[in-house]
């Protein structure tokens, strides 16, 4: 028994000692100490893969920091190397962090392999950093004649919860994969601890979670460098012809930081799809039969081919419409054209993002003379008519509901409902609908403007909406049922509204929308505030400005308002056979010069001081299009770059040269990315077009629309020459997104950015600029020397000023948004070359530098329904003659060498200031150059106040709330 022992014990010790002597030849393979390859789904064993190359001994000898033992012919392979350009130039990575100085970034697929899809040339999601966090200068790797950038991310910060994400934008690649396909690459987690969720995933889309093959491998990641192999076999949701994006991510329970590395990303048994960057659709200048001075660029015309809609209003075009707006969301955005005509929709339509639909818009009197309502809707759906994407727009269209009656009603969805934000909904009648629009969106930025209606039930639902709704000339009365149908009488419809319907607004949980010229006519209750369903708790306040309710038991109901904010109105009329207006919450409804007709209860201020004040300030303007009449195309026709990979602004001039030799014109930018790296400039008659109304950008995952990803003017400042160069007389610019690639944040904490010149200017008499859109900008548009120019919808992620107006006669600017906060949006980050998802950071850079009005020298200036999150100053005006009405700003900088330690909404510096419906959060109303005399200002502010110059003489260098 003995001798049998001692003889199992000697097989067991050979067998331990041989297992020890092959762990010491693999040892050298690992990357370092707690390292190991990961295998996921059909992976059934380690080692290659069918079709894969034995790993590079050398590399991962480096990796794991082991000296590398080179025989004579690896030395000879390595002098070899040295003929190509450096892998890696920079030799600044994180504390524990090595790679292989043969991995770079590259996008090509050589031998049926692409080699690192996360392009940095346009995407740098994982940035190369050094050992404090603080990134380094990129360094362009030059391999096969394509550049990219290695790239690391350190110390990543949280932002509800999510502290890694990358992909790569749709066109940094494209390829096709086959189930043999494999996925492969290293990644370095410093502390796999603090790690809940770790997924990967490929995708088809664009967008975040749609047609994509996803992984899991949380659990078997460990701290350090970590071998992930990933085999296709099955494609999920992917459309593996269409491979386009790649993404890792990480999900954390906890705020915390970590450090994280990705190299040597393959994707094997792939073939490339090349995609040629030509456009082939072509657009077409249309122009409204009723008013031949009103003109579009349409994509697609429903009533050609391929769809032919029947324009009867006999057969649906439900269908033909969803499809002609898929095909130009595709192509980047654009209008769909429905010529006038009758229209049958018997299903509901969702506007994708970056598209309009676009009718020929008659203004309901002139509807009335002949029957002929222009592009005619037939809704014979009783769910939501038309349902609004991101940065989605209607205009030009009657929407009638065949089926309704007042002898048997019918209550029908909404017409529009929007719940995403830059919706735009403007030149609509509605004539016999029984509930209008509902916009809910935490922040909505929509726009609805010259709508018309007869509105059975509910005009408008605005919930859950900040930072800001702009609701301008709307007229919703009993009077339009009746214009299409002289059956209908006015008196029938209110007497019926009367009787069945509810509000005309309904709301809660809105910061700051913003109403202007309103018309609520026949409703039970006219405004409705209600308690908020928001689960932080903020109450609404808003502000209304000429807004008329009419034939209603209650005029405006408060059952609560934002603290210390209340509501404020002006020159309204509110009338109510019950109440005119009822406050049941502990805030102030504040009006000034309004005519109340009815009873009031609570708290309720009317003002009507003998001043300048009580005088209604003048908001309307018009502006119109240039009268050149031929369109340029500057893709189809010039060849400009539209994916962004080369200069486009060659080629953008040579199309406005062409327009100013033939008088005048559109020069149209189809749906894409453009990049100027040199000025372009706009001459009289011209017009510089985008794809789609609505402010564009970014929506999701990806840009949208019409985007400039400006490389020019860097190190300059609001003084020098501008990027687009709006100089001729009646000339203009629309629809476009204009975004800084090389000036978004560099890392957490860190508020600086590089200058830059203007990126619009405008100089020309009469010409204006409308749905803009600006992602880290420095200095946004300037107005100089000139006259009459009108801005409308300009919005975005502004560092230094917004709108600077210097030596300008008659200036309107109308419904201007900053909100510092937008370029973290996933979208932006797909362009720029730094990666952050840190908000609080790209707030608080605008907050340290950011003014969003500069005036100069100027008069006649208008700035209306306007509003600006965290920035350090709102309006800076000297010697300049201003009217304001419905201003807002919130969370402004604190001025740190002030004995107040707070900056002003408006900052004075001689002239005048009228101002009225002022909203402010944590800063003061108005500060004047004490060292001045020669100025005057007239202010109305949500704290109830009425600031006649020299009522605070004593301290007029300081008004506080």
């Amino acid at each position: 028994m003995l001798r049998k022992g001692m003889a199992w014990l000697l097989v067991l010790l050979l067998v331990l000692s041989l297992l020890a002597a092959c762990g010491s030849k693999t040892e050298s393979g690992d990357r370092e100490s707690g390292t190991r390859e990961v295998e996921t789904e059909s992976e059934t064993e380690q080692g290659t893969a069918s079709g894969e190359t034995e790993p590079d001994t050398e590399k991962e000898t480096e990796r794991s920091g082991e000296p590398a033992k080179e025989t004579e012919k690896q030395t000879e392979k390595q002098t070899e190397k040295q003929t190509e350009p450096p892998a890696d130039p920079l030799d600044v990575m994180p504390a524990g962090v090595t790679r292989t100085p043969e991995a770079v970034a590259r996008t090509t697929v050589k031998d049926g392999v692409l080699t690192d899809p996360c392009n940095m040339e346009t995407a740098n999601y994982i940035t190369q950093s050094n050992a404090t966090g603080t990134p380094v200068p990129f360094t362009p790797v030059i391999r096969d004649g394509v550049v990219g950038k290695c790239k690391v991310y350190e110390n990543v910060p949280t932002r509800n919860g999510w502290f890694f994400r990358t992909w790569t934008p749709e066109g940094e690649f494209h390829v096709s994969l086959t189930k043999e396909s494999e996925l492969s690459f290293w990644i370095f987690v410093s502390d796999i601890r603090k790690i809940s969720d770790a997924r990967i995933e490929l995708g088809s889309s664009p967008d975040i979670d749609k047609l994509e093959k996803e992984w899991q491998f949380y659990g078997q990641l460990k701290t350090g460098w970590n071998h992930v192999r990933l085999k296709m076999d099955s494609f999920g949701s992917l459309n593996p012809e269409s491979v386009c994006r790649f993404r890792i991510f990480f999900f954390s329970t906890t705020v915390t930081q970590v450090t994280l590395a990705l190299d040597d990303l393959q994707i094997t048994h792939a073939t490339e799809v090349v995609e040629k960057a030509e456009r082939t659709e072509v657009a077409q200048l249309v122009f409204n039969p009723y008013d031949h001075g009103v003109y579009h660029v349409v994509a697609k015309d429903l009533t050609q081919e391929p769809y032919l809609a029947d324009k009867t209003g006999k057969k649906d075009i439900s269908q033909l419409l969803t499809r002609a707006m898929s095909d130009v969301a595709e192509t980047g955005g654009g209008i769909v054209y429905l010529p006038a005509g009758q229209y049958l929709l018997t299903s509901p339509v969702s506007v994708p993002s970056g598209v309009t639909v676009l009718g020929d818009y008659r203004a309901p009197e002139d509807a009335a003379t002949d029957g002929d309502w222009g592009t005619l809707i037939l809704a014979k759906t009783s769910s939501n008519l038309f349902t609004m994407a991101q940065s989605s727009c209607v205009t030009g269209v009657s929407v009638y509901y065949p089926d309704q009656s007042l002898a048997l009603s019918r209550n029908y969805g909404y017409v529009f409902k929007a719940t995403q934000s830059h919706c735009t909904v403007m030149d609509v009648n509605l004539i016999n609908a029984s509930k209008g629009f509902s916009v809910t969106s935490a922040h909505g930025v929509s726009t609805l403007k010259n709508i018309r209606g007869t509105v059975l039930n509910q005009a408008l639902e605005v919930t859950y909406a900040a930072e800001v709704e702009t609701f301008e000339d709307l007229d919703f009365s009993p009077d339009y049922w009746g214009m299409y149908d002289s059956s209908v009488s006015r008196e029938q419809v209110l007497a019926f509204m009367k009787e069945k319907s509810t509000y005309g607004l309904y709301s809660w949980g809105c910061e700051g929308s913003i109403y202007s010229n309103v018309v609520f006519d026949g409703y039970k209750t006219g405004i409705f505030m209600d308690v908020t369903q928001r689960s932080d708790g903020a109450q609404t306040y808003a502000s209304f400005f000429e807004v008329k309710v009419r034939n209603s038991e209650t005029g405006a109901r408060f059952a609560a308002c934002y603290t210390q904010m209340g509501n404020l109105m002006a020159h309204c009329e509110i009338s109510g056979t019950v109440n005119s207006i009822v406050n049941e919450s502990k805030e102030t409804i504040n009006c000034l010069a309004c005519t109340l007709d009815g009873p009031t209860s609570g708290i309720v201020s009317v003002q009507t001081p003998a001043s300048k004040l009580y005088e209604k300030p003048d908001v309307s303007y018009t502006y119109s299009y240039p009268e050149g009449k031929k369109l340029y195309d500057a893709a189809v026709d010039f060849g400009a770059d539209f994916t962004g990979k080369t200069d486009a602004s060659e080629a953008i001039q040579a199309a406005l040269d062409a327009a100013k030799e033939n008088g005048g014109g559109v020069v149209y930018l189809p749906g894409g990315c453009y990049l100027l790296s040199k000025p372009v400039t706009v001459y009289a008659n011209t017009v510089l077009m985008g794809a789609s109304y609505a402010t564009t950008g970014c929506a999701g995952s990806r840009s949208i629309g019409t985007t400039i990803l400006a490389d020019y003017g860097k190190g300059g400042s609001v003084q020098d020459d501008a990027m687009i160069r709006v100089s001729g007389t009646h000339s203009g610019i629309s629809s476009l997104c204009v975004l800084y690639p090389n000036n978004g944040l560099r890392a957490v904490n860190d508020l600086t950015f590089d200058n830059y010149a203007p990126a619009i200017s405008m100089t020309g008499q009469g010409c204006f600029a409308e749905f803009i859109q600006f992602y880290s900008t420095a200095n946004a548009l300037v107005v100089k020397d000139t006259s009459d120019v009108s801005l409308f919808r300009l919005c975005g992620q502004v560092y230094k000023s917004c709108v600077t107006v210097q030596n300008a006669h008659n200036v309107v600017a109308d419904a201007i948004l900053t909100n510092g906060g937008g370029q973290t949006t996933d979208a932006y980050r797909t362009y720029s070359p730094f990666w952050t998802m840190d908000t609080a950071t790209a707030l608080e850079l605008c907050r340290t530098n950011e003014t969003v009005f500069i005036v100069e020298g100027s008069d006649s200036v208008r700035i209306l329904n306007s509003f600006a999150y965290r920035p350090q100053k709102f309006l800076v005006c000297s010697d300049s003659d201003i009217v304001c009405v419905n201003i807002y700003s919130s969370r402004m900088m604190k001025d740190v060498g002030g004995s107040d330690g707070k900056f002003a909404l408006i900052q004075m510096s001689g002239g005048s200031v009228l101002s009225v419906n002022n909203f402010v959060k944590l800063a003061y109303f108005i500060q004047c150059d004490t060292q001045k005399d020669a100025y005057s200002y007239w202010v109305y502010n949500n704290a109830g106040q009425i600031l006649p110059t020299g009522e605070y003489a004593s301290n007029r260098s300081k008004i506080v709330p």
